[in-house]
């Protein structure tokens, strides 16, 4: 029959084109994975992270991944066998973030208490935010814009005085 006989005629590969990641470094842990192929008779599209098992996908999707390095391969091929495969070399720098002060359950009774944090990145930083729950909710109370590689931060705050709460900072 036709169809046959166009598959047996098809010895192209499919035209994958892998926009997202590029051989860069990201400073976030949701990687797009953006990828458009064609090919008349495609069979499966899939990809493999540091030459661990195919995954099959079927559109575009978020990688969410931990700092470190990875390769990526992006894998096409149709109902002939014929295949093609792109390979994308990446970083994840995450900001590495210290909280510096006060320490594990420190008390304060006059309410007023420096939180001090620490944050740097290979990449760059833009900001830093406090986060804490002093309010009863946790949630991020403050930030600070920046524009560096290593940054100290100290965040002046007045709580009700006796109060339990976490915190963190954000970069």
């Amino acid at each position: 029959d036709v169809f046959n006989s166009a598959i047996d005629l098809d010895n192209t590969s499919p035209l994958l084109i892998v926009d997202s990641p590029q051989n860069a470094s990201y400073s976030t842990h949701l990687v797009a994975l953006n990828y458009t192929v064609n090919d008349v008779f495609l069979d499966t599209v899939v990809y493999a992270l540091n030459n661990g098992g195919d995954t099959v996908i079927t559109e575009n999707t978020t990688l969410n991944l931990d700092g470190g390095d990875y390769t990526l391969r992006v894998s096409a091929n149709d109902s002939k066998g014929n295949f093609n495969s792109i390979l994308r070399h990446f970083s994840i720098d995450l900001p590495r973030v210290i909280l510096n002060y006060p320490q594990d359950n420190y008390n304060d009774l006059d309410g007023h208490v420096d939180l001090n944090c620490s944050a740097s990145s290979s990449i760059g930083l833009a900001n830093i935010s406090l986060y804490h729950s002093a309010d009863g909710i946790w949630g991020m109370d403050d930030i600070v814009i920046v524009n560096a590689t290593e940054v100290s931060v100290i965040f002046n705050k007045t709580f009700d005085s006796n109060t339990t709460f976490v915190w963190t900072c954000l970069a």
